[in-house]
């Protein structure tokens, strides 16, 4: 094929094609490409559908008949010209404005529609056009559009967030809060997406930097809903540092706010929330009550995930009254939903609470398949709390089935993470678990830990001292004498930086 031997309007429709990364349907390709404004575009020179359909003949586009509706597409080679023409032409900055303002209205509408029923559809719309949301993130980059780059990102997040796309979409943040720093509405709401993507990947003094600047700016703005979800989620930094009191208060005071502003879908979240808190306090009964709330609420307004989230939590109130049978079933239900919406995250969580059933019940292989799964897809979101806890589990299981090797291995791998993340509590609860381990299989490091440990905590009930009578026995008295000095002296972080060090 010949460029030259196009007419003028087919050249022009062409290059405008070139702005669309992925391909486009026919209403994206008219409003950008055809619709003539005359401060940014000159008139098409051919009927939109005509040029289509000339370039379709041409074999210069391709059309994807599988798909709901018709999407056209060019071969890299062809874009590449048609970007390098439309490059040279006057039209690349405005017609790149056309495509990011589209898809920012794009964007906006898919997410007011993520928290409805057919949840599933909207998000496979939001991944087809993916490498537009990021052409227009590029160009508002390029062309300093605060509002427009900052908008976009505050729409994208939870599609991001959703779909497991988290190293992406907190690299588009990064960038985007560093260049765009005047304290709007559109930057408080993408300080709060990054806090979600930060806390994911395990990165809570990001996330709680983030947070602090989105409540200042949301507190400036009287922004009343956003000053509930960054509290909320302050209490969920609170809840995975193990201080299960904070949160509950903070979850209540969002759950408080929420009611007073008629916000149902977000009174669901904090009544939730507020469970977790309640069942980590053992109080069970109050925590299922509250989530038998939230359920309600989010099955009337027929939310997909959100229904997932609390039937998996219900499980999980349920495993911890040892009602595994009907645990197993909330977690399948909440597992078949999370799997129709490729929820990565939800369903890494539901497959790892299904493994710590089977291995309840001794169905040990199966424990292994479920647990792994969760860790593949846990390792490939970089999500560091989960992968660690993962982790502590196939230890578990791998001590069960005698295997003291790979039990520690596991164990060490849960420290380091948790180490990294500032999880406290999972620290020491590594910590003992490795101490128990070493008893056979290295009596002085199991010295050195339980007297460490003891500087620390109070863990009698899992490390109780006559076990060091018997440990005596099998060392030298200066091989005891030395373990124990060692372990009165030492820090935390000496304890954990020579049990990591340790290899069997």
């Amino acid at each position: 094929w010949s460029y030259d031997l196009l007419s003028q309007g087919e050249r022009q429709l062409l290059s405008r094609l070139a702005v669309f990364n992925g391909g486009c349907h026919f209403d994206a390709a008219e409003a950008i490409c055809a619709a003539a404004e005359e401060e940014e575009l000159a008139p098409l020179e051919i009927d939109i559908f005509d040029g289509l359909a000339s370039l379709l003949d041409k074999s210069l586009i391709r059309q994807d008949e599988q798909a709901d509706e018709p999407r056209y597409t060019m071969l890299s080679t062809i874009h590449e010209y048609a970007t390098a023409k439309l490059l040279q032409s006057d039209e690349a900055v405005g017609l790149g404005g056309r495509h990011a303002r589209y898809f920012l209205n794009y964007a906006a509408e898919r997410e007011a529609q993520i928290k409805k029923a057919g949840q599933s559809t909207v998000l496979q719309e939001l991944a087809t056009e993916h490498g537009n949301f990021r052409a227009a993130l590029s160009w508002a980059i390029d062309q300093q559009q605060a509002d427009i780059a900052l908008t976009l990102a505050a729409h994208l997040w939870k599609f991001w967030d959703i779909r497991g796309h988290y190293t992406e979409g907190r690299q588009w943040l990064t960038v985007l809060l560093k260049q765009f720093t005047e304290k709007t509405n559109p930057r408080g709401r993408a300080l709060y997406g990054a806090s979600v993507l930060a806390m994911r990947q395990g990165d809570y003094k990001t996330a709680d930097q983030y947070l602090t600047e989105s409540l200042e700016i949301a507190q400036q703005l009287d922004d009343q809903q956003l000053q509930g979800l960054v509290i909320n989620m302050q209490a969920n930094l609170a809840l995975y540092k193990g201080d299960f009191t904070a949160a509950k208060q903070l979850y209540t005071e969002t759950l408080t706010l929420w009611q007073q502003l008629d916000l149902q879908s977000e009174e669901a979240l904090a009544l939730m929330n507020l469970a977790i808190a309640e069942a980590q306090l053992g109080n069970t009964a109050e925590a299922i009550k509250q989530l038998e709330q939230s359920l309600a609420i989010r099955r009337e307004l027929k939310q997909p995930r959100e229904i997932a989230e609390t039937l998996h939590n219900l499980g999980e109130v349920a495993m911890i009254e040892q009602r595994l049978t009907q645990a197993k079933n909330y977690l399948n239900e909440s597992l078949a939903i999370r799997r129709e919406l490729k929820d990565q995250w939800g369903i890494s969580y539901s497959l790892h609470n299904l493994g710590q059933i089977a291995y309840q019940e001794q169905r040990f292989a199966e424990a292994v398949r479920l647990l792994s799964e969760s860790l593949q897809i846990k390792e490939g979101l970089g999500e560091q709390w989960g992968i660690a806890y993962v982790r502590y589990d196939l230890g578990e299981v791998a001590h069960l089935q005698g295997n003291n090797r790979e039990a520690l291995h596991h164990h060490q791998a849960a420290l380091q993470s948790r180490a990294e993340t500032g999880d406290k509590p999972g620290v020491w609860q590594s910590l003992i678990k490795i101490a128990q381990l070493t008893v056979t299989v290295a009596p002085p490091l199991a010295v050195f830990l339980w007297v460490a440990i003891a500087q620390h905590i109070n863990a009698e009930k899992q490390l109780p001292p006559d076990t060091l009578s018997t440990l005596k026995k099998r060392m030298s008295a200066e091989e005891f004498s030395q373990a124990s000095k060692k372990g009165e002296n030492s820090s935390q972080a000496e304890i954990i930086q020579l049990v990591l060090a340790y290899t069997y």
